[in-house]
């Protein structure tokens, strides 16, 4: 538990250092917000040097206090993507789901078609052998009426 503050102040500080850097890359570039750099004057009685430092201060809290106004709309905007990937994901699986068991009933149909083939066959070979045995049938019969003489 101990560590696990430790971690949290070092990314504090490491953060807040961030911020230094973010504001002073404001003051050399001269982009500087009117409001905060007119309450710094303000505070410092005119003093521009003393306006400089508060405006550092109020302004590294002008930007963390915009970072925890925007968490919550990241989030929610992060919800929302998750929500979507989700959605998306979903109908990915549907269309797939849809596509398989088109597979499968062309398997089905491939299947039974080859079965009715199958059957085919299998009736003509049955009355192919019927009609040989009747054949055969037949003229043991006629051998049988020859040899005893009926015809």
């Amino acid at each position: 538990m101990f560590k696990r503050f430790k971690f949290n102040s070092a990314m504090s500080r490491l953060g807040e250092e961030r911020l230094y850097e973010i504001v002073m890359d404001e003051l050399s570039s001269g982009n500087m917000r009117k409001g905060l750099w007119a309450k710094a004057l303000a505070k410092s009685n005119g003093n521009h040097e003393q306006a400089k430092s508060k405006y550092i201060e109020f302004r590294v809290e002008s930007l963390k206090d915009e970072a925890h106004v925007i968490r919550p709309i990241l989030d929610s905007v992060e919800h929302d993507q998750d929500e979507q990937d989700i959605a998306e994901r979903e109908r990915e699986n549907s269309i797939e789901r849809k596509r398989e068991r088109k597979r499968e009933r062309k398997i089905e149909r491939e299947r039974d078609r080859i079965m009715q083939q199958i059957y085919k066959e299998e009736q003509s070979s049955k009355f192919d052998k019927d009609f040989v045995v009747g054949i055969v049938l037949a003229i043991i019969v006629i051998v049988l009426l020859i040899s005893f003489g009926f015809i």
